[in-house]
């Protein structure tokens, strides 16, 4: 009788000890904003060179005098977010939204993307200065909305 007690014991410890761990490796923060320029300041040099030639506006009203507007494109990217910090996945899964972008815009003739706004669950937000990151233990997600433009 004992023993079964011990070993009911050791189990329901050892889920919670694995619980714990699982909830310290977390980097579940939810909703954030991330700096833009911090981002791609860090790019990595393989995603700089995907991106040469591109322009990228952020906020709305962004585009340049004389951009023609060849119309609104979209894309919303997940990427695993496990056990790493949250700044690094959001500005992963930013990256990857970015290059969607490029490839909507290139697609319609453009060589940029302005007014471009985060848009997490269809809520648009504009900012110059940071995008919108949903960060949780097993995903970062980034939704973002512009306009692809010809320069």
């Amino acid at each position: 009788m004992i023993l079964q007690k011990t070993k009911k014991w050791i189990g329901v410890l050892s889920t919670m000890g694995g619980l714990a761990f699982l909830a310290g490796c977390s980097s579940n923060t939810g909703l954030g904003n991330y700096n833009i320029n911090h981002a791609l300041n860090t790019m990595p040099t393989d995603m700089k060179q995907q991106t040469e030639g591109f322009h990228y506006y952020f906020g709305k009203n962004s585009a340049p005098f004389g951009a023609k507007d060849l119309g609104p494109i979209r894309t919303s990217r997940r990427t695993n977010a496990f056990a790493k910090e949250p700044v690094k996945s959001c500005n992963w899964v930013f990256y990857s939204a970015l290059l969607e972008l490029k490839q909507q815009a290139q697609a319609l003739g453009g060589n940029g993307v302005a007014n471009i706004q985060s848009n997490w669950k269809n809520n648009a937000t504009s900012s110059k200065e940071t995008y919108v990151c949903e960060n949780g233990l097993w995903m970062s997600g980034v939704a973002l909305i512009g306009d692809a433009i010809k320069i």
